[in-house]
């Protein structure tokens, strides 16, 4: 390495998160890994479900409109962002979370909320994992917006069971009534922020939950959208 480029990784350390090779930037991902990362570029203005067509509604949003009104998602779960949100999620890399918000920052979104909500997890879920994931990445994007953060006034009151392991159907019953609101709104414009979204049954629930509190619409932010079929 010749001395212009030892200077220049001296002021640029980012090291890839996935190849482990100098990302050349502030952001702990190269350029390389981040052009292959799967861009979800098509979706369900209102569920952000992958479509061929971008910006057209789904058949399920059409025939049964969810209780939020547009979703925005930067990826579709595949490898190697399923990966990387394993790893800030269940084995506590914040390095890695940091980055998969710092990429979602770089997604197109409309009009800015004027409050922030992200997903909570029941207590002994938090304290078991040691931190709520969607908080982190709501925390964020609040910084980032300067928008207010409201990350204690909405609260799991079930301790639901784990989704991946139930049907569609038996999902969004297991999610019925999860979650309450201790202090009212009075009509803003709430996001729900959460790492992952497969059937919406999560995050209908809570948007169900701020409506009836008073709010007014309730639009969704995420790290990847599935394909529940």
């Amino acid at each position: 390495m010749n001395w212009s480029s030892h200077l220049q990784f001296a002021y640029l350390k980012g090291l890839c998160t996935l190849c482990d090779a100098p990302s050349g930037r502030h952001m702990d991902l190269c350029h390389e890994c981040e052009a292959d990362l799967p861009w979800l570029l098509s979706a369900c203005r209102t569920c952000g479900l992958p479509m061929v067509s971008a910006y057209g509604t789904c058949g399920t949003c059409l025939s049964r409109p969810p209780p939020f009104t547009e979703t925005q998602c930067a990826f579709t779960y595949r490898w190697p962002i399923s990966r990387m949100i394993s790893d800030f999620k269940n084995n506590a890399q914040l390095t890695t979370g940091r980055v998969l918000t710092e990429l979602m920052l770089l997604t197109p979104t409309g009009r800015r909320p004027d409050v922030i909500v992200p997903v909570p997890l029941h207590r002994r879920t938090e304290r078991r994992r040691g931190f709520n994931q969607s908080a982190v990445i709501a925390a964020t994007l609040a910084k980032a917006w300067s928008v207010p953060l409201d990350d204690g006034n909405c609260r799991r009151i079930i301790d639901t069971q784990p989704q991946k392991r139930l049907s569609r159907p038996a999902r969004f019953q297991n999610m019925r009534n999860a979650f309450a609101v201790r202090r009212p709104f009075t009509g803003e414009h709430i996001m729900i922020v959460d790492d992952v979204i497969t059937t919406t049954a999560t995050v209908s629930a809570l948007a169900r939950a701020l409506l009836t509190a008073g709010a007014g619409p309730v639009s969704v932010m995420c790290l990847a959208r599935t394909d529940p079929a």
